[in-house]
């Protein structure tokens, strides 16, 4: 009895060590709510933006690496296994305005639709900084919305973009829909 307690537990602490042994990583839902698709709200914006610049790019082998969040946040692309696909707009006028969207997708994925908790699951950080209230500059995690994606080529991305959340009491939005193109 004694020797099968001790077996028993062994294989217990074995589970506990080796959960995801061989695989670096969580199971990711890349099979979401679509809240794009058939939704009346979704209206993305003007890409190219009638004033400022977009940056839409993907990079392979890297990983995002936040650096806290909040207003003392800031992110960091690093080498990793994922591609990084990052979304970036500034506005140029009497005011800066600058918003950056980055997530990652692992390899081996051609399409996908993320939503709700699973956009932390795939490092979806909101980069927001502008000449505003200073509480709402900062990086933030998103929790909320969807994104959509296909691969058209190895070069290429179609990428859609609906996600949201509230900062500062201020409900922020980023509704787009692009090509996303291979950066080394």
């Amino acid at each position: 009895m004694r020797i099968n307690l001790v077996a028993i537990l062994l294989l217990a602490f074995w589970l506990m060590v080796c959960v995801g042994c061989g695989d670096d990583e969580m199971e990711i839902d890349y099979s979401g709510y679509d809240c794009i698709q058939n939704n009346p709200d979704f209206n993305p914006e003007p890409i190219p933006a009638p004033e400022g610049t977009h940056q839409l790019i993907f990079r392979p082998n890297k990983t995002v690496s936040p650096i806290g969040t909040g207003t003392a946040g800031g992110l960091e692309i690093v080498n990793g296994r994922n591609r990084v696909f990052h979304y970036r707009y500034r506005l140029q006028s009497n005011d800066t305005i600058v918003r950056e969207l980055f997530f990652e997708i692992a390899p081996g994925i051609d399409q996908f639709t993320v939503s709700s908790t699973s956009l932390q699951d795939i490092n979806t950080y909101l980069s927001l900084r502008c000449n505003c209230e200073e509480s709402l500059e900062g990086v933030y995690s998103i929790e909320a919305g969807c994104i959509k994606g296909e691969r058209l080529d190895a070069n290429n991305w179609q990428i859609d973009i609906n996600v949201n959340t509230t900062q500062a009491g201020q409900y922020v939005q980023l509704m787009a829909s692009a090509v996303f193109k291979k950066q080394q």
